[in-house]
């Protein structure tokens, strides 16, 4: 750039518009040089570009800006764009933009300080209209595109549905009996996807799109929730179904790698499959046997295998359904083994909060998980000790009663430090905590009938001694139901969690007077007992009614 000559001026002529402008032409002209050397000078910023549309028959000129314009319009000179000697034109002016030109044809059109350099005009010709309106005609508006959508963000625009709210069915209370109660009240999913809460989903948009077994699983997933929301419980239809047989194929095919089947993701992909299958229909067998083969695999990996917080949540998602299914089925559950519990105490998050909280990682609520893990196997033993009765000698009758009264007296324990927490506060203000959606109503529900259980097998042990007990199991059972008309008072969420609760409350009561009996009533006693141990018959009866099937 060639060195211009300086020019001296005499400020006692500073009155003059010429010498001012005189004056500020000489004091910006270093700051202009640079800006012209400068890269970005000319450059249009394309994070402000802007579409015009201005009417020719109302002859009333609009804008509407892609972004919002950091620069606003003089109010005094509105809709005036000024010229370089100070003089007006009647062309609008759009803010950051300059003049704007009304078109005689569509009424369309609009202009940029960038285009204008592009013509190779000067500043003095941009503000000269009939300089570069022809230049302009009919020249299309160059707007850069959006970034088109991709990953987790395109499969939620896709089907509308965003995975984050289904983390609801991840916590502890979720099992058959929820599948029959959403099928029944389809509009019941409505109020679980209002409830979200902490899980594995929160991990999914980072890691959709690494995986093609995950992207299927949680594209069927979407579609399938999808389609209930627009068709209720009605079957699925063929595109459902096809999504689903892929998202299988693509399973199956992990599970076949000795290597691949060990990888969060394909245990991630198999409980989101659940949840397709937990509205697939209360009759479907599909749910129990997914539930199984998802079981099967949290423990093919291993406990010390669940180290970040992906994998921490891909487990605690599944100690509920490990619990009923190993109940409901006759079986033990591994998660009562030391490595496990350890496992299961590491995801308690502490709460700020002096009041204790009742959320799924709460201490409360971890705490309660590890003492019932032992009540399927304790469950087991008696029934086998009741139902076949051979090989038991009365040293193992009184060793199981002590396992039991242990058991018993931990979750009496936890009632005596929880439960007046449960009631402290009005319902209202048990909707969300901390850490997570309260769970109360649900976490103490869970402990009574645990407890229930518990005594009912002492009773089944020696029913001429413990008899006395179904007194407490019935005022148990009422509990229960206080605790679901609170939990319906708070929102259906907790109402719906409270189903698989009030299904045992039911079956207890039911069976009462077989499990009752008065003192010196030895015609009653000998009628339901056998062999000093509560009759085949009644306990059988009291299980069958719980949905709890009988082992060889």
């Amino acid at each position: 750039m060639a060195n211009q000559a300086f020019q001296f001026v005499d400020t006692s002529e500073a009155s003059n518009n010429a010498t001012r402008r005189l004056i500020r032409k000489q004091a910006m002209i270093k700051t202009a040089a640079e800006r012209r050397e400068s890269k970005t000078w000319g450059k249009w910023n394309l994070r402000q570009d802007t579409i015009v549309k201005v009417s020719s028959e109302s002859n009333v000129q609009t804008w509407v800006a892609t972004a919002a314009a950091s620069d606003q319009v003089d109010q005094t000179d509105a809709g005036l764009s000024h010229g370089p000697a100070g003089c007006k034109s009647k062309a609008p002016v759009c803010p950051n933009l300059g003049p704007i030109h009304e078109s005689h044809q569509d009424g369309t059109y609009a202009s940029q300080r960038s285009q204008r350099q592009g013509f190779g005009l000067s500043e003095q010709d941009a503000y000269e209209p009939e300089a570069y309106r022809e230049d302009l005609v009919n020249q299309p508006l160059n707007i850069p595109p959006r970034m088109p959508s991709s990953g987790y963000e395109l499969l939620r625009i896709r089907h509308g549905i965003d995975l984050l709210d289904l983390s609801s069915l991840t916590t502890f209370h979720v099992g058959r009996v929820t599948s029959h109660v959403l099928h029944d009240e389809p509009s019941r999913l409505h109020d679980i996807l209002r409830c979200r809460q902490w899980s594995y989903f929160s991990y999914l948009p980072a890691r959709y799109g690494h995986d093609a077994c995950l992207d299927i699983a949680a594209e069927c997933v979407a579609k399938r929730v999808q389609y209930w929301l627009a068709y209720g419980s009605a079957a699925p239809g063929q595109e459902v179904l096809a999504l689903y047989t892929r998202a299988l194929v693509a399973l199956r095919a992990k599970l076949a790698d000795p290597v691949e089947r060990l990888r969060p993701e394909v245990l991630c992909a198999t409980q989101m499959l659940a949840i397709h299958e937990l509205l697939s229909g209360p009759t479907d067998q599909s749910w129990v046997q997914h539930t199984a083969g998802s079981t099967s695999l949290m423990r093919h990996r291993g406990a010390g295998s669940y180290k970040s917080d992906f994998e921490k949540g891909l487990f605690l998602a599944q100690v509920g359904a490990t619990y009923t299914e190993a109940l409901l089925n006759d079986l033990p559950c591994f998660l009562e083994e030391q490595p496990w519990q350890d496992l299961l105490k590491s995801v308690v998050i502490v709460s700020p909060e002096a009041i204790p909280e009742f959320s799924d990682c709460s201490e409360s609520s971890v705490s309660l998980w590890t003492c019932v893990c032992v009540v399927p196997r304790l469950f087991s033993e008696v029934q086998d000790v009741v139902c076949h009765g051979t090989g038991h000698t009365a040293g193992m009758i009184q060793a199981l009663q002590a396992q039991i009264l242990h058991a018993h007296d931990r979750l009496v324990l936890w009632c005596c430090k929880y439960e007046p927490f449960v009631y402290a506060s009005s319902p209202s203000h048990t909707v969300t905590s901390q850490i997570g959606p309260d769970k109360r109503y649900e976490t103490l529900g869970v402990c009574l009938v645990n407890l229930i259980i518990l005594k009912r097998l002492t009773i089944a042990l020696s029913p001429a001694t413990e008899s006395h007990l179904e007194d407490e199991i019935q005022a148990l059972v009422m509990q229960i139901l206080d605790l679901s008309r609170l939990a319906s008072a708070v929102n259906a969420r907790a109402q719906l969690f409270m189903a698989f609760k009030l299904e045992a409350a039911r079956a207890t009561f039911q069976t009462s007077d077989e499990w009752r009996f008065a003192p010196g009533a030895h015609d009653r006693l000998s009628q339901c007992t056998r062999n000093g141990l509560i009759a085949k018959r009644v306990f059988e009866h009291w299980c069958e009614l719980k949905g709890r099937e009988f082992g060889d």
